[in-house]
């Protein structure tokens, strides 16, 4: 189970903008995890996770969008259960649409604050 803060995400990303470049650059690095496989070798699953989703994901794309790549991101790298924490709850078309592109069992809980439990098979 690996747990992933997407408010922190939006925090981070709103710091600066970003430009046409390093967007572009960003966009290109799911494609360069090999050289950092040394690097991350060292840092918890929940951690690398986390810097790997860094990379992937873009402010740029919509929240659907990118928990769709977060979840496919997990699907690559053998996790099947993910906790992600929200700033806001998603309505139930997003979590549909979700849904229905990486095929993942999804539940949405409001306790402490929102979150998705994603469990992929």
């Amino acid at each position: 189970m690996i747990n992933y803060d997407y408010t922190r995400f939006l925090c981070e990303s709103n710091k600066y903008k970003r430009a046409f470049f390093h967007t572009l650059l960003l966009q290109l690095a799911p494609w360069s995890f090999n050289r950092d496989k040394e690097e991350n070798a060292r840092c918890f699953p929940s951690e690398e996770f986390t810097q790997i989703a860094s990379q992937s994901l873009s402010s740029l794309n919509s929240d659907v969008s990118n928990l769709i790549t977060l979840i496919e991101l997990a699907r690559t790298r053998n996790i099947h259960q993910l906790n992600i924490m929200l700033p806001y709850s998603l309505d139930e078309k997003e979590i549909a649409k979700i849904t229905k592109h990486t095929l993942a069992d999804i539940q949405q809980f409001s306790d402490d604050r929102e979150s998705l439990q994603v469990s992929l098979l």
